[in-house]
């Protein structure tokens, strides 16, 4: 197969970001099977060696990263500066308490699901998931983990269904 059967080269050939990522595992394993064939040219392995030591666990961790679909986005600003604010919004409910004072010290990293879930993640106690039956209840678990008074959590993973995050 050739490589140009797997790259979108102009407008009308566009493809899915699914069916890209796809491709580019399949060039990233072919580009592994190359570099590790017996046959393959002994001094050009070692130039890519004295170039890029690593040169294996690069593309391994790129073959990795592919498979990933999260992306981290960070909202970070002074006390009410209107964060909560802004991620109830791109949530579309109010899933996160607001205040005037400082009150959400807890990271919350939120993940598009069909269910209703949080999982804290705390350094003294072991990983809890708790489900929620609905949003209200799913407001509730985050609040009465997320509150700053009560020795809060270090993580807590939220899962909702967020449609800009599909």
């Amino acid at each position: 197969m050739m490589i140009s059967q797997f790259l979108c080269f102009s407008q009308k050939d566009k493809i899915s970001p699914e069916k890209a990522v796809e491709n580019l595992r399949y060039i990233i394993e072919l580009l592994e099977q190359l570099l590790t064939n017996k046959e393959f040219d002994k001094d050009f392995q070692d130039e890519l060696s004295a170039a890029c030591p690593s040169y294996m666990g690069v593309l391994q961790t790129y073959k990795r990263d592919l498979l990933r679909n999260d992306c981290g986005i960070l909202i970070a600003g002074e006390t009410s500066a209107g964060k909560t604010t802004l991620i109830n919004q791109l949530v579309g409910k109010d899933m996160f308490f607001t205040n005037n004072l400082a009150s959400t010290g807890t990271i919350c990293r939120i993940h598009n699901s069909k269910s209703l879930s949080v999982q804290i993640h705390s350094i003294d106690h072991p990983t809890k998931e708790k489900a929620a039956a609905d949003f209200d209840e799913l407001a509730s678990l985050i609040k009465q983990y997320s509150d700053i008074e009560s020795n809060p959590p270090e993580v807590i993973d939220v899962y909702l269904p967020v449609p800009i995050l599909k």
